[in-house]
């Protein structure tokens, strides 16, 4: 079981649902970093990937584009702050271009 230590000592914690999903969620959180710091991303980047790789066109839940993808879509797609996307996609611009270019 996942538990914090320290927190036994409130066994009502340890049974609470909302303290588990927490917890799940946190070692989801940690897993999926671990995972993307394998390839060099990080989870922003990551979720920036998604939405370029996913057909936005025909995939269900995603609005149709009309003058195509760009940053401002981005960013009001993922609920992102307007410099952290532009400073994500640079990253994986150069990130890209070192990896075609090594």
């Amino acid at each position: 079981m996942l538990t914090i230590s320290g927190m036994a000592q409130y066994p009502c914690i340890n049974t609470s649902i909302s303290y588990r999903v927490w917890l799940l969620n946190n070692h989801w959180q940690r897993e999926l970093r671990l995972k993307l710091a394998e390839f060099g991303l990080t989870y922003t980047e990551f979720l920036i990937m998604s939405v370029l790789i996913i057909d936005i066109k025909t995939a269900p839940g995603f609005p149709k584009l009309k003058r195509g993808l760009n940053q401002k879509y981005v960013q009001d797609l993922l609920g992102l702050n307007k410099m952290v996307v532009s400073q994500s996609v640079t990253s994986l611009h150069h990130k890209l271009h070192g990896f075609l270019y090594r």
